[in-house]
């Protein structure tokens, strides 16, 4: 995928094997895939590839020429609305998601993000606990969350030790709430923030 934003501003998606993003005075905000998102495209490219242990990182070059690039993962709603729609949709039989499942968590960082920013800026931004909580409104107006899940979510996000519990609170509720059943594999408790480009140049 090639996108160039002139002195404008663009949203971009990273979806095929190669990307390369080009900002020339204007602003862009690549949004990394949730982990769902990670699973299908595992899914996409094994035939490509002829197992899913030949799959490369996705690659994406970010350049950046007086302008901005806001790299931003995606916030805890996100990630449990996507899996949630992923195991209900019923695209991948209970084995075939555990089986990708592990092998997303395995590979650990499958997205590379490499950047060059000439007189401009171009980052990580994390989502705010502000962001979380609306996003999480969200998706619980939407049936995505029960109450109960909903305010013990909303309490841990509005804490003030929550930047540093944000990558294990992400970790239990994809594992303990949407993780496959139990039996068909035994899954790793690596950070599932692990998952995302953090370490950029």
């Amino acid at each position: 995928m090639f996108r160039l934003t002139l002195w404008g501003g663009s949203d971009v998606r990273l979806q095929d094997a190669s990307n390369f993003v080009i900002t020339i005075m204007g602003g862009t905000d690549i949004h990394l895939p949730t982990l769902a998102e990670k699973i299908l495209y595992l899914k996409r490219t094994q035939a490509e590839w002829g197992s899913i242990a030949d799959v490369p990182p996705r690659r994406t070059t970010v350049i950046t020429l007086m302008g901005g690039t806001a790299i931003n993962p995606p916030t805890i709603a996100q990630e449990i609305e996507d899996m949630v729609n992923l195991r209900q949709s019923g695209a991948l039989s209970e084995a075939e998601l555990a089986h990708l499942w592990q092998e997303v968590v395995r590979r650990g960082d499958s997205d590379v993000v490499e950047t060059f920013t000439l007189m401009g800026w171009a980052g990580e931004e994390k989502p705010s606990a502000k962001h979380e909580l609306k996003d999480l409104k969200r998706i619980a107006a939407r049936g995505f969350l029960s109450p109960q899940e909903f305010h013990e979510l909303q309490a841990m996000i509005a804490g003030d030790s929550f930047p540093d519990m944000r990558v294990s609170l992400l970790q239990q509720r994809l594992h303990a709430v949407f993780a496959p059943p139990q039996g068909s594999k035994t899954y790793t408790t690596r950070p599932l923030e692990g998952l995302r480009a953090e370490d950029r140049r």
